[in-house]
């Protein structure tokens, strides 16, 4: 049987610390449609890098 090729040794390792932030609904996020309901758009998300040194 013939064995797979990897390049284990070429990669890079990297550490990571996270903290999730779940998302909250702020004052007056609601719109009004035409037909009088009351809606929560489709909103931003996504991942935000903040970096420290120290």
């Amino acid at each position: 049987m013939n064995s797979i090729e990897t390049n284990v040794a070429d990669l890079v390792e990297v550490g990571i610390s996270a903290q999730v932030a779940h998302p909250e609904l702020s004052k007056g996020v609601y719109k009004p449609t035409k037909h009088g309901e009351n809606i929560v758009p489709i909103g931003m998300g996504g991942i935000v890098y903040n970096v420290g040194i120290g």
